[in-house]
């Protein structure tokens, strides 16, 4: 686990999603356990510690993401849909945009 740099935190502490699971309401399930923060992508070897890639997770949910596929790919997706250009343009590396067209289709169904 990367830990995340303390300026970082501090504005992801002082946001109010970073309190409530961000698959609270899915069709996961119900949440249970406290709130942990998850990184959902890898780049270059770490994870991103960046603002739109955190989220807050139940450990329920948190725990779900290495046995479930699709409350891995809903993390991502939900991670995506925070980004903005900039924020995707910072690893040109990594295809998002074509990632969350694929996500999208994919949820939908």
């Amino acid at each position: 686990m990367r830990p995340i740099p303390i300026r970082l935190r501090n504005l992801l502490e002082a946001m109010p999603r970073m309190r409530v699971c961000e698959m609270a309401g899915e069709k996961f399930g119900p949440c249970e356990g406290k709130i942990d923060w998850h990184h959902c992508f890898i780049y270059a070897g770490q994870q991103l510690n960046e603002m739109f890639a955190i989220l807050a997770a139940c450990r329920k949910h948190h725990d779900m993401v290495k046995t479930d596929v699709r409350v891995k790919e809903a993390f991502e997706l939900r991670s995506l849909e925070y980004a903005t250009e900039k924020d995707l343009d910072k690893y040109p590396k990594k295809a998002w945009r074509t990632l969350k067209k694929y996500l999208e289709v994919k949820t939908k169904k």
